[in-house]
């Protein structure tokens, strides 16, 4: 079990797993076929869940990010072995925790530091290269230590769905800067921030996109024009140079009435996100997708997250699996 002081990294076996969810006669369930060892040779998809809300405390955002992770992985484990997705080509590898309370976003940023630290050994220790990576929670922050991880030898590729484009000043690390970091380091070779809120992105996240060369678009610009977004997204997806490898990041704060650290009444729908994810993860260069900020404080919101979730990282896998040679 790999940790520091703050974070702690639990690995996950077949016993902790089944223990999630109930089979039934006659069926077979992703849970009952899904490996919890990543050298296996058949796993082709790694899900790894980061449970802390330091990140999005940090930047000002609501606690219970923490939860996404939970929320999601007995619903995605239940989801049907049949003809579409048989489960064995999955690991669920275990999840990164949170041990320390938020107390100041000084304090807060100090930790995320630690997180990134050990997010990036735990992806050395679990990935090779033609593995694909699924992350679920925790803040957005931690999209700089997945970026870095899949840009040690080659930049990357990376689109963000997203209310905010995330790159606020690189002073202190936090869920609000976790892309303006990947660019001044040189691990992003082209930033794509779709469906930005003209109204909750500051003067210098515009002016830094600008400055550089970052493609973006905004959901106000979507809402006098809804099918605007799906030409998009399929335009980009056309355009998208193979010769890079593919980050897909999707915001769950994008999505309307989701329970999220920055929770907005105005969003994408949930099909709109999922025509997102399938629509890159078709791509073959796609190399992970990144859930984060899911912030479910109750069973109410804990069902509607973690149903969430588990749909979108469906998604990502059958639609990526039938784009391998």
């Amino acid at each position: 079990m790999k940790s520091n002081l703050s974070f702690e990294f639990h690995p996950f076996n077949s016993e902790k797993l089944t223990s999630l969810f109930s089979v039934r006669e006659g069926e077979e369930r992703i849970g009952q076929k899904v490996k919890t060892n990543a050298n296996d040779p058949s796993v082709k998809y790694v899900i790894l869940g980061i449970s802390e809300s330091i990140g999005p405390q940090s930047n000002v955002g609501r606690p219970g990010s923490e939860n996404g992770f939970q929320s999601f992985l007995g619903r995605f484990l239940s989801m049907q072995s049949n003809q579409f997705i048989e489960g064995s080509e999955i690991c669920v590898a275990g999840e990164i925790r949170q041990n320390v309370k938020f107390k100041s976003e000084k304090q807060g940023c100090d930790l995320v530091q630690e997180l990134d630290s050990l997010v990036l050994d735990v992806l050395g220790d679990l990935l090779t290269e033609d593995q694909c990576l699924i992350v679920i929670g925790g803040g957005h922050n931690n999209a700089y230590p997945i970026i870095a991880h899949y840009a040690k030898n080659k930049r990357i590729n990376v689109i963000n769905l997203d209310p905010h484009a995330d790159c606020r000043k690189t002073d202190n690390r936090h869920s609000g800067n976790p892309f303006s970091f990947a660019i001044e380091y040189g691990h992003i070779e082209k930033y794509h921030a779709i469906g930005l809120h003209k109204a909750y992105n500051n003067q210098f996240i515009l002016d830094f996109l600008k400055e550089n060369h970052c493609h973006y678009s905004f959901l106000d610009d979507y809402i006098l024009n809804r099918g605007l977004f799906l030409q998009d997204i399929s335009s980009l997806s056309a355009s998208m140079h193979k010769e890079f490898k593919l980050g897909i990041e999707l915001d769950m704060d994008s999505i309307a009435l989701m329970p999220t650290s920055a929770f907005t009444p105005s969003g994408i729908s949930m099909d709109e996100a999922r025509f997102y994810v399938k629509t890159f993860a078709s791509l073959p260069q796609a190399c992970y997708l990144h859930l984060p900020e899911a912030a479910p404080n109750n069973p109410h919101e804990e069902m509607i997250t973690g149903k969430a979730l588990a749909y979108l990282a469906y998604d990502f896998i059958t639609t990526n699996l039938q784009s391998q040679p």
